[in-house]
């Protein structure tokens, strides 16, 4: 909230020394011949390092504090809190960020965290060309804090404001990754859906997700989905929404997802006519309703007996860990 008086002073306060930060880091970017169009990129992966390394620093604390270690995805000196340190030493700097840094982060193993970081580095570059402007824009990034929540809040109204100016700079590129929200309203009017409606995933890394849907059930307000997503409509009077969901959860139905799936470029898809191709059994509504009720027993039957499963694993886990420790200190 602006104006409120926290320990460390106010917010309005903290909002101008971030509003600094990234215009000091801005205007150092253009002294380098960075283009407004390259710096957004350049701030963008920058912001990425630092937040990713202090997200990986609370891990770390708390895995330390519940006796259970975080191991780091980027560690030693690939972390940004090692390799930020060396202002003192900007060309050298530059030089590993450039080369090893670079090399380590488009080949990272794993997937989650790591694919996307791997994705990630494999199209920005690091548009800095001299070591000492490098350097500073470092040190003005490294006054941010990306675990505040003012930062957070000010960062993104000022990336927000970083990518207006380039709309106006760039005329037929921004549109890229910048619209505006008079146009984004109007999308979500298009493409809300309705009560009843599913939503399919129809692009996915992993093939058992391409075609896994949900019934969309709420109606309090606006929605709009990803471009990743499938919207489909069904006659309901004489297709119940639940009933054709279990369905393509079920054996049968994930076999016919498979059959028509595809794979580009590592991603697997499924489109709108495949999807039409799918036969499923039709009984009468009121019998769907019945079978979707009786499902629906099933599942939460179901959830239940898992979430005790899951809670005398974890009791009996505690035992375990609690008779080692007698058993070492010899109070056995």
């Amino acid at each position: 909230m602006v104006g409120t008086t926290t320990g460390n002073g106010t917010v309005d306060h903290r909002r101008q020394e971030v509003q600094q930060a990234v215009k000091n880091a801005c205007d150092q970017l253009n002294s380098d011949g960075v283009t407004p169009r390259d710096y957004v990129e350049q701030l963008a992966w920058l912001f990425f390092l630092k937040a990713f390394d202090e997200i990986e620093q609370r891990r770390e604390d708390e895995g330390a504090f519940e006796e259970k270690p975080y191991t780091h995805l980027l560690k030693d000196e690939f972390r940004w809190s090692e390799w930020s340190k060396k202002t003192d030493r900007p060309d050298e700097m530059l030089e590993f960020v450039s080369g090893r840094l670079w090399k380590h982060l488009q080949n990272l193993e794993g997937e989650g965290a790591a694919e996307r970081i791997k994705r990630i580095f494999s199209s920005v570059k690091n548009h800095s060309r001299r070591g000492a402007s490098f350097a500073r824009v470092v040190q003005q990034i490294n006054r941010l804090h990306f675990s505040d929540d003012t930062d957070v809040i000010v960062l993104s109204e000022i990336y927000e404001d970083l990518l207006k100016r380039v709309a106006g700079d760039s005329a037929g590129y921004a549109g890229e990754f910048y619209t505006q929200r008079h146009l984004i309203r109007a999308m979500v009017h298009v493409v809300r859906p309705k009560m009843g409606e599913r939503i399919y995933d129809r692009t996915n890394g992993s093939p058992n997700l391409v075609g896994r849907c949900a019934v969309f059930e709420k109606q309090e307000q606006p929605f709009g989905f990803a471009s990743y997503l499938i919207r489909v409509r069904v006659d309901q009077e004489q297709v119940n929404s639940r009933f054709l969901q279990y369905f393509l959860s079920s054996t049968q139905g994930r076999d016919q997802i498979a059959e028509r799936r595809r794979t580009s470029a590592g991603q697997f898809n499924i489109n709108t006519a495949n999807l039409k191709t799918i036969t499923f059994p039709c009984p009468p509504v009121y019998e769907q309703q019945t079978l979707v009720e009786r499902m629906n027993e099933i599942r939460n039957a179901s959830l239940t007996i898992l979430e005790e499963q899951r809670s005398n694993a974890v009791n009996e886990a505690a035992i375990k860990d609690a008779i080692l420790r007698k058993a070492f200190v010899g109070e056995l």
